[in-house]
């Protein structure tokens, strides 16, 4: 059960927690139509104005969908919702944000790489492949764009590893990555054609299959950005 937000009333903080705990319990689950106001309203014994704050409070988190003349339902959650949610735990103004990342990044998708080599198919190749060429492209001239195409490879990734959960964090992370790299570091050309490079040996690490080779050229290319981006910041600026 969800804990009770400051932000509502007592009575509708309550409620957001028991209507959360049937979602995340499956007797709601996605695609369900939620019972009218009336029906909620004699089972949980709240006033119309509660039901409406937890209502929204739930549409708010991108749990409820709600079209218009049409009762709230259920919704897929979706790398956003995480997005959104995540910053609040990891700000970039903490001053062990890129450790942290770094930690959690290695945690992930070194195993995304080898699920991909697992799963690797004909649909995996054109769009893998054209995220390490955009990668390639932009590393002369470097900047935002770089940044996107950059998290477009590991989010092209993570879409293949049959896992959308994984998926879903990785897609999320990412934009607590490009926050971070945009405020805190500007990537010199030696980092971005190796980080090209990286991408392109992971590339065909999963197009073989080889999972074991997926996931330590993974590991290596985070831990090398790490180390390059850690004397780069140490040394001046190219």
């Amino acid at each position: 059960m969800a804990a009770p937000s400051p932000d509502l009333s007592t009575v509708a903080s309550r409620l957001l927690g028991d209507l959360l705990a049937r979602i995340q319990d499956g007797r709601w689950g996605v695609g369900t139509v939620l019972p009218g106001e009336r029906v909620l309203m004699a089972e949980f014994s709240v006033s119309r104005v509660a039901l409406r704050e937890a209502l929204a409070a739930l549409r708010a988190l991108g749990v409820l969908d709600t079209a218009h003349g049409r009762r709230s339902r259920v919704r897929p959650l979706g790398a956003e919702v995480l997005a959104w949610l995540l910053p609040l735990v990891l700000p970039a103004d903490d001053a062990h944000a890129a450790r942290h990342m770094l930690e959690v990044r290695l945690a992930l998708e070194p195993q995304v790489a080898g699920l991909a080599a697992r799963h690797f198919s004909a649909a995996d190749e054109a769009r893998l492949a054209a995220a390490v060429q955009d990668t390639a492209n932009h590393a002369a001239a470097g900047g935002p764009a770089f940044v996107a195409a950059d998290l477009a490879f590991h989010h092209a990734l993570a879409e293949s590893c049959g896992n959308p959960l994984l998926h879903a964090l990785v897609t999320a992370l990412g934009g607590i990555y490009a926050g971070f790299v945009r405020e805190n570091a500007a990537d010199s050309l030696t980092v971005r054609r190796q980080a090209a490079l990286d991408h392109a040996a992971i590339l065909a690490a999963v197009r073989s299959r080889d999972s074991q080779r997926a996931t330590a050229q993974m590991q290596q290319h985070l831990l090398a950005t790490a180390s390059r981006r850690a004397k780069q910041d140490a040394s001046p600026a190219e």
